[in-house]
């Protein structure tokens, strides 16, 4: 079960609207490194975290430089000291719900992220319409 599907029951079940507002992606700045250096300094040992859509996303190359809004499932409830180490990637946490966060990050620190062995999965924040 998807991070989306698994909030979106949580959400018809305590009669909230949203549980959280997924951000819109943001940083339309061009990528000044290069973009070869970029694809492959994505780990193989990480990809098996990574929602296909981000992959696609980097293997691309044609959001090299943008920032990516996305759902992070970690182990356990996140600790301050994981907040900051995301931060250091140059993450902006948003919502935290239990073990799920929201967070909007320079695609180039995807894989930075995923490799925390605090990580599950990384998938890419989706907008869903209300019923």
């Amino acid at each position: 079960m998807s991070i989306t599907v698994f909030l979106l029951k949580q959400a018809k079940g305590m009669g909230l609207l949203v549980i959280f507002g997924f951000a819109v992606v943001l940083g339309c700045a061009p990528c000044s490194g290069n973009r070869q250096a970029f694809q492959q300094n994505m780990p193989v040992n990480n990809r098996n975290k990574i929602d296909a859509g981000i992959l696609t996303d980097i293997k691309s190359n044609q959001r090299a430089g943008q920032e990516v809004s996305i759902l992070i499932k970690t182990k356990a409830e996140i600790t301050a000291v994981q907040k900051g180490m995301i931060e250091k990637e140059g993450g902006r946490i948003g919502s935290v719900i239990g073990d799920i966060i929201t967070v909007t990050t320079p695609i180039e620190a995807v894989s930075k992220i995923a490799n925390f062995d605090f990580v599950v999965y990384i998938e890419k924040a989706r907008r869903h319409k209300s019923r």
